[in-house]
C-alpha cells in the first residue's frame, strides 16, 4: 500500500505492522466514508450526476497511476473503493453520525477523496496481460454489481487509455486496452461454451 501511496493514489496510511500479533494498524477513513458500491446503489441507476463522472474519472486516474507503477490490484471492485467526502465547515453532520448518503455527497458538490483499499491480492508486474486482467476484473465486478452500467464503464476505459497515452507510457496504454479487449473476448467465450 505504501508503494501505491507513493504513486499518488489515495490509500489508507499504514501506521504499524505488528508481525508478532499479526495485526496491521492503519488509517480509519471515518464514519462518513461510504463504499463506492453503496454510493452507486443509492443512485438507483441514475448515472447522470456530474459527481458520478468525477468518480469514474478518478477510478481511471488511480488505475492508470497504479499500472504506470506496475502495481496490479488483483481485486478491483466498487466494494474496494471508499469515498471519504469533504465535510463542509457548516456541516450538519456530527463526527459521530454514520455514513453520508449518496444524495448528501452529490449535494455537497464534491466527492472528496476516492480511496482504493484491500490490496490482499495485489502484485507487482509489468506484464500487459496482468494489467488487462486487472481492468477485466473491474469491469466484470462493476457491471454485475451495477446493472445498466455497461456504457458508463466505457468512460473508465476511454479515460484510462488517454491517461496511459499521456503518462510517458506511449503505445503501452493502447496495448493494455487491446489486450483487455482480447481478455474480454476470452471471458465471453468461456461463459458461452464453458
Amino acid at each position: 500500500m505504501n508503494r501505491v501511496r507513493k504513486l499518488g493514489v489515495p490509500v489508507p496510511t499504514i501506521y504499524l505492522v505488528d508481525e508478532t500479533d499479526r495485526k496491521i494498524y492503519m488509517e480509519y477513513l471515518g464514519n462518513h466514508s461510504i463504499t463506492l458500491k453503496d454510493f452507486f446503489r443509492q443512485l438507483n441507476g441514475d448515472w447522470s450526476s456530474p459527481i458520478v463522472n468525477l468518480d469514474l474519472d478518478t477510478i481511471s486516474k488511480n488505475l492508470a497511476e497504479m499500472h504506470k507503477g506496475d502495481i496490479i490490484h488483483g481485486d478491483l471492485t466498487t466494494s474496494n473503493m471508499m469515498l471519504k467526502p469533504n465535510l463542509p465547515t457548516d456541516s450538519l453532520f456530527s463526527l459521530e453520525q454514520p455514513n453520508m448518503s449518496a444524495v448528501d455527497i452529490i449535494s455537497s458538490g464534491s466527492i472528496g477523496e476516492l480511496y482504493f483499499i484491500d490490496f490482499g491480492l495485489s502484485q507487482v508486474s509489468s506484464k500487459i496481460e496482468d494489467k488487462a486482467v486487472d481492468i477485466y476484473v473491474l469491469k466484470k465486478a462493476f457491471i454485475s454489481t451495477h446493472p445498466g452500467s455497461d456504457t458508463v464503464f466505457e468512460r473508465i476505459i476511454d479515460n484510462y487509455k488517454n491517461l496511459m497515452s499521456h503518462n510517458n507510457m506511449g503505445g503501452r496504454g493502447l496495448q493494455i486496452i487491446a489486450k483487455f479487449r482480447d481478455v474480454e473476448k476470452r471471458g465471453r467465450k468461456r461463459e458461452c461454451f464453458g
